[in-house]
């Protein structure tokens, strides 16, 4: 019960961390596609549209590793999960006798 609970807290606290980044993200996109909508009218320079992108592209470098670690915590729960199953079948033939 234990270790359902803690890969249970694990996926939460994966789960969190990866929202939080992708609303970073996506704030990031947001300023990078303003200043590529100023560049492109004139209205500022190259430098501020590329820096956004660059800051944009490095959230997307974090965002992979996050997804990933929320998706092997879901592995993590559910493997705990079905252990408690298994378990339970274990205590079932052994009261049964078998």
């Amino acid at each position: 019960m234990r270790d359902t609970l803690s890969a249970y807290i694990n996926h939460d606290r994966t789960t969190r961390n990866l929202q939080n980044i992708e609303q970073a993200t996506a704030q990031v996109l947001l300023v990078y596609q303003r200043n590529k909508s100023l560049k492109e009218q004139g209205i500022q320079r190259e430098f501020a549209m590329l820096a956004s992108k660059i800051e944009y592209d490095r959230m997307r470098l974090v965002l992979n590793p996050a997804q990933l670690q929320q998706l092997l915590s879901i592995v993590q729960l559910y493997q705990e999960l079905a252990g408690g199953y298994a378990d339970e079948d274990k205590f079932k033939n052994m009261m049964i006798g078998k």
